[in-house]
């Protein structure tokens, strides 16, 4: 049988995987993962349709860093701007955070990517 169009996935190529680094405010660290343990549904409904297949943080210290699945980056970044369930949610979250991306800096926090298995595997296969 043929999907119809609403039964297609909406985002069908594979997803880009984006690291950012946050870090907490003195004190938060377990309110904040406290704060975490139940993400509202609009919440995880907001960030599935707008392409986000994957979200993962971890902590060490104060140190957040998130491992972000997403089929367009740059895309979610900027409709954050104007999208009532992010920014009631970024105005939750913003107390337990020293630092934030912001729409004028949406990748102050992205972490660049230095080496990967997989590439360096396939790389030695052709050599």
């Amino acid at each position: 049988m043929t999907p119809t169009p609403s039964q297609e996935p909406l985002h069908d190529t594979k997803p880009e995987t984006v690291v950012l680094r946050t870090r907490l405010r003195e004190g938060m660290e377990e309110a904040y993962e406290d704060f975490h343990r139940t993400v509202p549904p609009a919440v995880a409904k907001d960030l599935s349709d707008r392409g986000v297949t994957e979200w993962r943080i971890w902590r060490s210290g104060h140190d957040l860093f998130h491992l972000v699945e997403v089929a367009d980056y740059a895309a979610f970044v900027a409709g954050d701007t104007d999208n009532p369930v992010s920014i009631a949610w970024q105005a939750s979250v913003a107390p337990y955070l020293e630092m934030t991306n912001t729409p004028q800096d949406p990748e102050g926090n992205t972490l660049r990517l230095v080496w990967d298995l997989s590439s360096n595997t396939a790389r030695s296969r052709e050599t």
